[in-house]
């Protein structure tokens, strides 16, 4: 199977601070793959019920309205690269990137009877930044775990 991808964006006008936060879930990969490329799927976990839309295939668009606490939070960006059950790959645009185009890099990999979720956000533009997403990114992946492991995902 060939790899569909778009064309990367250059990585010097990046942040330079990147975050990695890697998770085991008891879904198969394809389970997890389809959570977060369903927008009926993703809308409960990755937006938190806000509106969403996904485009998931290389130049696709997505957008999300992540409703947290009393506030909603629009993100947007691009599909880089799109492998079923094994990668996703898509620019990520937020207030809390500045409003600078950062990358979101998701692996799926089968580990026993579950999914190996590795994600990596880089090109966030200074330390408090990467270490709110790399905590934001542990609470939406827990949110994301406790939806496929309560077969709530399906």
């Amino acid at each position: 199977m060939t790899a569909k991808t778009a064309k990367t964006p250059n990585p010097e006008i990046r942040g330079p601070f990147s975050c990695t936060v890697p998770r085991t879930i008891m879904a198969a990969p394809e389970r997890v793959f389809r959570a977060w490329t369903e927008p009926e799927k993703a809308r409960p976990w990755l937006s938190n019920g806000g509106d969403l839309v996904l485009q998931p295939y290389p130049g696709g668009l997505f957008f999300l309205d992540m409703v947290y606490g009393d506030h909603t939070y629009p993100h947007y960006g691009r599909y880089l690269q799109v492998e079923a059950d094994r990668l996703l790959e898509f620019t990520w645009v937020s207030q809390g990137t500045l409003g600078k185009e950062s990358i979101v890099r998701v692996d799926f990999e089968a580990e026993g009877s579950g999914t190996r979720v590795t994600l990596t956000h880089r090109g966030l533009p200074d330390e408090k930044l990467r270490s709110d997403h790399e905590a934001g990114w542990q609470e939406i992946l827990e949110w994301l775990e406790n939806r496929l492991e309560d077969r709530l995902g399906d």
